[in-house]
């Protein structure tokens, strides 16, 4: 979801958008056992599944709601999406050092 004609596309469904694999991630991301994971993991985890749920919530909103968003809305969608992106990308990056930081122990 890049721009207004992509966000339009999925919701009237003229492009592919796996919405139950989206599901899945977010039921996923909810499920973790956040007690069976290591201390320095179970902040990483709920941060994960935060975003997988701000994400989806994000996608669903835009899908009901593109005919009738303005431009400041969808503006605000995208920074929001670009946001949610460089969230995820930090969280990938926090686990992959600590992975790294355990393999050096």
């Amino acid at each position: 979801m890049h721009d207004r004609e992509a966000v339009f596309k999925i919701a009237t469904r003229e492009t592919y958008f796996d919405f139950s694999e989206l599901q899945a991630l977010q039921n996923a991301t909810s499920n973790i056992p956040l007690h069976e994971l290591p201390h320095s993991l179970v902040s990483l985890a709920m941060v994960l599944g935060a975003t997988v749920r701000q994400y989806a919530q994000l996608v669903d909103m835009a899908v009901a709601r593109h005919r009738s968003m303005n431009a400041d809305e969808f503006a605000h969608l995208f920074t929001t999406l670009r946001e949610i992106t460089a969230s995820l990308e930090a969280t990938r990056d926090d686990v992959n050092a600590l992975k790294k930081a355990d393999g050096d122990a």
